[in-house]
């Protein structure tokens, strides 16, 4: 794609930055599919108590799937996750 706009505006590059332009678009592709993941699909949670212990250690971080449990139900076993709020209803 970056390659086809230098063509189109006259700018012939050489075999080495040609292969620069690819790795920048592969890479910035790469960066964008990771940020849209991150965003939409998964978070990362931290633990700031001891709450969990022995199953998850004061401190720990971990990554959370966002949409899992739009196809399921939550299973014996597993960990629900939710952002603790201050205000009481």
């Amino acid at each position: 794609m970056i390659l086809r706009l230098a063509w189109r505006l006259g700018y012939k590059p050489g075999r080495v930055m040609s292969e620069v332009l690819e790795w920048i678009e592969v890479l910035a592709v790469a960066g964008a599919l990771a940020a849209i993941i991150m965003s939409f699909v998964t978070v990362r949670m931290h633990v700031p108590t001891g709450s969990m212990i022995p199953t998850i250690d004061p401190h720990d971080s971990f990554f959370v799937d966002r949409i899992t449990y739009y196809f399921r139900d939550p299973k014996p076993g597993d960990i629900i996750v939710f952002r603790h709020t201050e205000q009481v209803l």
